[in-house]
């Protein structure tokens, strides 16, 4: 569920920006790539350690994921994003807002970024990002931690006028595929269909699905 990105349709059908990419994968290593339904991304990290899948689409490579993953260099990457009320001013520093409570996906590499970079930071998981920025929208939350495509999806699709984009925060969020390690070969394999993937037809995927400007600063 990480419209655009990818994510599964009511009826079963695997959608979105890595759907597009997996096409082009799938085309280039010779193989069909076969979809494992999942409920949430704990359910998908969980699925890869008990070897119920062989690959994971789109993942960010952190250490722990090691043990049992073997990762791919990134083929796309998106800005990680801050989604507050619309009355909180651009955020330029999240050294000045540290105090606050934030919400993140359980699960993503992302928080266990964020918790070695600022040990300090407040961080609440959820099950997914729609019902963080409800938590925002609530009050019970100060701010709610995503990629940019999916933040600015679910403000567009759910009418959500009182939440807002209101700063970057750490470095872009890099996704590789993942392989199972006990499997070295699938890690080759999918090397190669990554470097077989132009910049240009990269950046056309993300283009079909995403129609956003993200502004820096205020007017």
């Amino acid at each position: 569920d990480w419209v655009p990105v990818e994510y599964i349709t009511k009826d079963g059908k695997y959608e979105g920006m890595i759907s597009d990419v997996m096409a082009q994968f799938s085309e280039t290593i010779g193989t069909k790539i076969v979809l494992v339904p999942t409920s949430t991304w704990q359910d998908s990290l969980d699925y890869a350690k008990n070897r119920q899948c062989d690959i994971l689409t789109a993942a960010r490579d952190t250490p722990k994921r090691r043990v049992f993953m073997n990762f791919t260099t990134p083929y796309l990457s998106f800005p990680n994003v801050i989604a507050t009320s619309n009355r909180q001013v651009y955020i330029t520093d999240i050294e000045s807002v540290m105090h606050e409570t934030f919400g993140v996906v359980k699960g993503y590499a992302y928080a266990e970024t964020l918790k070695t970079r600022y040990p300090n930071l407040k961080l609440k998981e959820y099950d997914d990002t729609l019902q963080g920025l409800r938590a925002v929208q609530e009050g019970k939350l100060f701010g709610f931690l995503d990629t940019l495509p999916k933040i600015a999806y679910l403000i567009q699709t759910n009418a959500a006028y009182d939440i807002k984009v209101s700063g970057q925060i750490g470095r872009r969020h890099s996704i590789s595929v993942a392989t199972r390690n006990d499997e070295p070969i699938l890690k080759d394999i999918f090397q190669v269909a990554v470097d077989a993937f132009p910049e240009i037809e990269r950046q056309k995927v993300v283009d079909h699905w995403l129609a956003v400007r993200f502004e820096q600063g205020f007017d």
